[in-house]
């Protein structure tokens, strides 16, 4: 049984008195933004992290933020700004630097969605981070690879730890994510990566919410980004997004996009989820 997280509305709106404003003082400030920054390896509200607004919204850095705030115990912020486009940056030791762009903010109330904040991984690891919107409710991680011994492991909720280098360190069943993996080693051989729509799950019509959401799986090792994958267009049948694939020979990895859409009927069927079956992917060394 997963563990179900629920923290999100009720949280989100008693953290606010703990969260505070250092930005410039501004008579004008008109607008109110909120939300909440979530740690990665715990699916929880991050405290203490820093944000910075810039209405420059060609910033490559914070430096000369026109307002900031950090988040309080839960996670959850508050800021007030003058209504119009920001930029922010959300900054916190030892987590990767998130940039959110298109903010609007208008006069009155903003809600932003949660936002996921990256912890690194170590050197010669790789973290997987799922994320989506608020439906549907459970997308769900699944990571197939070589068990070392001729065999495939299935990493997945109801196996957390299939070996002593692949965990799933975050199981999410309530919006947003993010489901978060980490591989700490790897053996020769494929590993696939792919999302279940559970919410919708052994259902022709499950992609389409995958699409919808939306849905984006981040890539990294521990100097950041590597890559970042979006759904394609849902037009066929399918409740699991097959994303990506990493081939490992020797020391060199090779990323394979997939991004095609399958049905399973199943959760717990490794052939689902180990199959080979592409279209149209395309290399980039790493």
């Amino acid at each position: 049984m997963k563990k179900v997280l629920i923290y999100f509305s009720v949280i989100l709106f008693l953290g606010m008195a703990f969260s505070f404003n250092s930005c410039k003082k501004d008579p004008e400030a008109d607008a109110v933004i909120t939300g909440f920054i979530i740690d990665s390896q715990t699916g929880l509200g991050l405290a203490n992290a820093d944000l910075y607004f810039t209405n420059d919204l060609t910033a490559a850095d914070y430096d000369n933020a026109d307002y900031s705030t950090t988040t309080g115990t839960d996670g959850s912020f508050t800021i007030t700004v003058v209504a119009g486009d920001y930029k922010c940056f959300v900054v916190y030791d030892g987590f990767f630097i998130r940039v959110i762009t298109g903010i609007t903010a208008i006069t009155g109330n903003n809600a932003l969605d949660a936002v996921t904040l990256v912890s690194a991984p170590n050197t010669g690891s790789y973290r997987i981070v799922l994320t989506w919107g608020v439906t549907p409710d459970d997308l769900d991680s699944h990571l197939t690879g070589p068990d070392g011994s001729g065999g495939r492991f299935h990493m997945y909720y109801s196996d957390k730890n299939p070996n002593q280098y692949v965990s799933l360190d975050v199981d999410d069943l309530v919006s947003y994510g993010p489901e978060t993996t980490t591989i700490t080693s790897f053996y020769t051989g494929t590993y696939r990566y792919s999302v279940h729509n559970y919410s919708n799950r052994y259902t022709a019509t499950g992609g389409s919410g995958i699409v919808s959401s939306p849905t984006k799986v981040e890539l990294y090792d521990h100097t950041g980004l590597l890559r970042s994958f979006s759904p394609p267009t849902f037009t066929g049948t399918g409740d699991t997004w097959r994303v990506f694939e990493i081939v490992i020979v020797g020391t060199a990895a090779t990323i394979n996009t997939i991004n095609t859409f399958i049905l399973t009927n199943s959760s717990d069927n490794i052939d689902y989820f180990k199959s080979n079956n592409q279209k149209e992917p395309y290399l980039d060394s790493k």
